[in-house]
C-alpha cells in the first residue's frame, strides 16, 4: 500500500473519531449530527491543475437555530497534520469560528488534548473560551 494512501486512512479515522464526540454531545444537549461529504480545494500553489478532494464533514444542528459546521481545513492526502475547523452560525449569523487539530495521535486545542467540555461549548453560541 502506498504511503500516502496509509496517511489518508489515519486521517479518515481520527476524522471519524472526532465526528463521533461531536455526535454524542450534540445528541445529550438535544441537537441532531448529520454526517456528510465536502469538497476541500487544494491550494494553487500545491498543485498545478485545479482540483478538490472529497472529505467526511458533519453538520451539527443544535436547539434554538445554532449550527456547526465540521470539516478539514485542508484535503486530507496533504501536510501531515489534521486541522479541523468548526464554523459556527447563531440565527444565520456568524459566530467566531473555532479550530482543532490532530497531533501525535490525539485531537488538540492549543497543543492541550481536547476535553468533551470544549465541544459541549463549541455546540453553544457562547462557545469555548479562546485559548492561545
Amino acid at each position: 500500500m502506498h504511503v500516502m494512501a496509509i496517511v489518508s486512512e489515519e486521517k479518515s479515522a481520527a476524522l471519524d473519531l472526532l465526528y463521533a464526540r461531536f455526535n454524542r454531545a450534540a445528541e445529550s444537549m438535544g441537537g441532531k449530527a448529520y454526517p456528510r461529504l465536502d469538497a476541500i480545494a487544494f491550494r494553487s500553489a500545491d498543485i498545478a491543475i485545479p482540483q478538490t478532494e472529497a472529505v467526511n464533514a458533519l453538520r451539527v444542528e443544535m436547539p434554538g437555530s445554532f449550527v456547526v459546521e465540521l470539516a478539514p481545513d485542508h484535503p486530507l492526502s496533504i501536510g501531515n497534520v489534521v486541522s479541523v475547523r468548526a464554523v459556527r452560525t447563531h440565527a444565520g449569523g456568524r459566530k467566531t469560528d473555532w479550530t482543532t487539530t490532530f497531533e501525535g495521535g490525539e485531537w488538540q486545542v492549543a497543543r492541550v488534548l481536547l476535553s468533551n467540555d470544549e465541544i459541549q461549548k463549541c455546540l453553544t453560541p457562547e462557545g469555548p473560551p479562546a485559548r492561545y
